[in-house]
């Protein structure tokens, strides 16, 4: 068991998450440190330009890498998908680890915080149970793009070929559905990064759990199970979120 969580990919999560918690903390230093300056009649308010360069960078971070991940799929699916493995395991600790710290720091009023907890550890299983469904993509999604390139340039309008091209479109829909339940994963890890009102916060959770959920559902490949009448697969993928939170407790 101990050797499933000490290899590469655990260390390549921690050291992700280590990373991503140092820019956070670097975010709050600049907006603590920040002074307005005001001109003219009091109305104009010019605050320090550094932390709106700060949170730009932060806020594309997760576009930059949705994308890159998304593009190397068919290159490093199967390592990717173990550290999706490792995270499922490690992000709740990050997010009790960054969400105490700040609540330490800025007092009860950020209390909200707590439910991003809540919303990493529902966010977890799912993507657990994302990476046991598809232990068996990876072989087939790899060399992905040769196959898409010889399909299309030597097309032909026959229903074979049709047949083969959807089929290979289709697991683009699978690979998109696993990055946005790795995506959905690090939103909920690290959300205690910005202050959010009530409504904000059930609005943040509401969105990127149901993301993760779809992003779950469909990377299971559901689709094609209901495709053809398979319910009682669906009903397995449905209900193995279900199973595995209780085994928890």
């Amino acid at each position: 068991m101990l050797e499933n969580f000490i290899n590469l990919e655990s260390l390549l999560s921690i050291t992700f998450g280590a990373i991503v918690s140092f820019q956070a903390l670097k975010v709050k230093v600049v907006s603590n440190n920040q002074s307005p300056t005001i001109h003219g009649d009091g109305n104009v308010v010019t605050y320090n330009t550094q932390m709106a360069g700060t949170q730009k960078n932060f806020k594309y971070l997760w576009n930059v890498l949705f994308l890159l991940m998304f593009v190397s799929l068919p290159f490093w699916g199967a390592y990717l998908s173990n550290v999706l493995y490792s995270m499922s395991f490690f992000a709740c600790a990050l997010s009790v680890i960054g969400v105490a710290l700040t609540i330490r720091k800025h007092g009860a009023h950020r209390a909200l915080d707590i439910s991003y907890v809540l919303l990493t550890f529902l966010t977890s299983i799912l993507a657990y149970c994302t990476v046991v469904n598809m232990a068996g993509f990876w072989h087939v999604y790899q060399g992905y793009y040769g196959r898409l390139f010889v399909a299309f340039s030597e097309f032909s309008p026959t229903l074979a070929n049709l047949e083969y091209i959807g089929n290979l479109l289709y697991l683009l829909i699978v690979s998109f559905s696993f990055v946005l339940v790795f995506i959905s994963l690090m939103y909920a890890t690290f959300a205690y990064i910005r202050e959010r009102d009530f409504d904000e916060v059930v609005k943040f959770s509401c969105h990127h759990f149901i993301s993760a959920l779809i992003g779950y559902v469909l990377a299971s490949n559901s689709l094609t199970a209901l495709r053809d009448g398979n319910f009682s697969y669906i009903y397995y993928v449905l209900s193995l979120p279900v199973r595995v939170c209780m085994s928890v407790f």
